[in-house]
């Protein structure tokens, strides 16, 4: 009845994923409808970002990074280390595509940045790192992004090697990250993607 485990968490970090921070944090900030309406349709940090500064995106970030983290430990509880990736992959996979919400949820940077953080470390810490020199370098939020997500598989083969269910682990959340960014590289390839100016990101301040 292993099994039985493994649905009880894939479920429980599911719906875990379905909660928004963005969307909630922006209420916390004034924003009066859901800020899915504004920039780019997303309740990802970037979005809230672009549409309400720094600290709320800050906020939106944490929140979604801690609740992955939640979600893993809940599998890392119940069954080690593949109750653990169940739980990152469907609380990402949750965050994405929630129910709850109409199936339009971020594109899933933070909350799998909190389920790497929790079972490959170093990883996170590198492409953290990494990330944000992409960011800073090319001011492009979607190059960032997607850069991450394509290293992530080859530094698990690196730092963890011999680790299939960590590869696999990390192929998954790497793919998911590629789809929901396939509009930016549609932009990109076009030449109409927008960079982050942070010389004129909005200042909101909390109701």
């Amino acid at each position: 009845m292993d099994w039985l485990l493994y649905v009880v968490i894939a479920i429980c970090a599911y719906f875990i994923g379905n909660f928004q921070s963005g969307s909630v944090v922006a209420r916390l900030f004034g924003l009066k409808d859901d800020i899915r309406n504004h920039g780019s349709g997303n309740p990802g940090t970037t979005n809230v970002m672009r549409t309400l500064g720094v600290v709320p995106a800050v906020m939106t970030f944490a929140l979604d990074v801690l609740k992955a983290i939640a979600a893993t430990l809940i599998g890392l509880w119940l069954r080690g280390k593949m109750g653990g990736i169940v739980g990152g992959v469907c609380c990402v996979a949750g965050h994405n595509w929630p129910v709850l919400m109409k199936f339009k949820g971020g594109k899933g940077m933070a909350a799998s940045f909190g389920a790497v953080l929790l079972l490959e470390p170093w990883a996170a810490l590198v492409l953290f790192v990494l990330q944000l020199a992409i960011l800073f370098a090319t001011r492009y939020m979607s190059v960032a992004s997607l850069s991450s997500a394509v290293l992530l598989p080859i530094l698990t083969l690196i730092l963890y090697k011999g680790d299939w269910a960590l590869f696999v682990f990390a192929a998954l959340l790497s793919v998911m990250a590629i789809y929901c960014h396939r509009s930016n590289l549609k932009r990109l390839r076009e030449g109409k993607e927008n960079r982050m100016d942070f010389s004129h990101l909005p200042h909101a301040k909390m109701k």
